[in-house]
């Protein structure tokens, strides 16, 4: 198991048991504090306090090349700004501006020989000059150096300047490998806490697993220990089945289970075959119900419209005598009225007959025209009326 998903009581007693009788031994074997080498962190601030120095020296030898420009190109006959008298030579005041950091110390670059430099005093500062860098240092009688003490002076300083560079170079790829160090460590540490992490839940995981398999181990030996009870409960009935092979024709238990199967399936086929039989019996018993209601209600529809039709035959069987009296009425009436007009035919026949041979005249007159009979025996007689006249 890895020491990173192991819980605190499971570490303790892995150390207990892998160091427990030799941890006094190796301790001993362990250097004082004192020996060891410093720290990470501590080494970090040393080397960030040469970068710092490193970079107040890299300002000065800034503000020295400003100068020096500034004193060169200045109007000639006029002092350089912020220059120091020294004998009319600019590199003078770079001599004693100019710092040499070695060691992590600030040291002011000391010439050798007082009588060598000459001239006045710069202790004082003009007014809105900047001085040097350890804030305005002394120098007193100083008398007028030789050239060649002087070029030997600048390539000592030219050399030291070098050196210089160098070791800011070394300290900043120092410091760079060292933050370089520091994020790798980051990184690892993060890696290690992430699969710390991750194995802690692999590891609950496991365990929920190992919880839930031993559940389903519990359960499965309860199912077998029913199991094997109910096997010894049904022992019965195998007990019974080799009696039923002994003294049947068949040979061995389970074709008496096939064909109890077989039989049980043409039950089974048989009862839903039936059922479904019955069901269609029922089905028709239903349809014949409805078809026997519908029938009967059709019946009594008929039925009252039989009853209703009778009444009408009724009414109309008594209207039929009562029309019958009305029709022979009729009928005699016709009788009489055609009598009467066969009459009153025959008389205006006569009637036209007689006015006819009084006039001694023939007309032409149908002996069915009434009307034109009539017409000529009222011609006749208004002239028979006239001729009596």
């Amino acid at each position: 198991m890895s020491l990173g998903i192991m819980e605190e009581d499971e570490l303790a007693e892995y150390f207990r048991l892998q160091y427990g009788e030799r941890l006094l031994q190796l301790l001993q074997k362990f250097p004082n504090i004192e020996e060891q080498s410093e720290s990470p962190s501590i080494r970090l601030l040393e080397k960030k306090k040469e970068a710092k120095i490193m970079h107040t020296a890299m300002e000065q030898k800034k503000e020295v090349g400003d100068w020096r420009r500034g004193g060169q190109e200045g109007p000639r006959g006029s002092e350089p700004r912020d220059s120091p008298p020294l004998c009319g030579w600019p590199e003078l005041g770079v001599l004693v501006k100019l710092l040499c950091f070695q060691g992590g110390e600030r040291k002011d670059l000391s010439l050798e020989g007082s009588s060598v430099l000459g001239g006045q005093a710069w202790g004082q500062r003009r007014p809105g000059g900047r001085g040097g860098a350890g804030g305005g240092a002394l120098l007193t009688s100083l008398p007028s150096p030789s050239p060649k003490m002087f070029r030997r002076r600048m390539e000592t300083l030219n050399l030291r300047w070098e050196e210089l560079g160098t070791k800011e170079a070394q300290l900043k790829a120092h410091i760079q490998k060292f933050e370089q160090f520091i994020q790798e460590n980051d990184q690892k540490r993060i890696r290690a806490l992430k699969k710390a992490n991750k194995e802690r839940e692999l590891k609950r995981q496991r365990v929920r697993e190992l919880a839930k398999v031993k559940q389903e181990m519990g359960a499965l030996r309860l199912q077998h220990q029913r199991l094997s009870t109910r096997m010894q409960e049904f022992s019965v009935f195998n007990k019974y089945l080799e009696k039923v092979v002994e003294h049947s024709e068949f040979e061995e238990i389970h074709e008496v289970i096939s064909r109890y199967k077989t039989l049980i399936s043409m039950h089974h086929d048989l009862m839903q075959s039936a059922q479904e039989g019955q069901e269609k019996i029922e089905r028709a018993k239903a349809r014949l119900a409805r078809y026997m209601e519908e029938k009967d209600d059709e019946i009594l529809q008929h039925n009252n419209e039989l009853a209703r039709l009778q009444m009408r035959f009724d009414r109309a069987r008594s209207d039929v005598i009562v029309w019958e009296s009305r029709w022979a009425h009729i009928q005699n009436t016709a009788a009489k009225k055609t009598l009467l007009l066969g009459t009153i035919k025959m008389a205006a026949l006569n009637l036209f007959q007689i006015v006819s041979k009084q006039l001694k005249e023939t007309a032409a007159v149908s002996l069915e025209d009434t009307h034109k009979q009539l017409d000529m025996v009222r011609g006749g007689a208004g002239a028979l009326a006239s001729c009596l006249d």
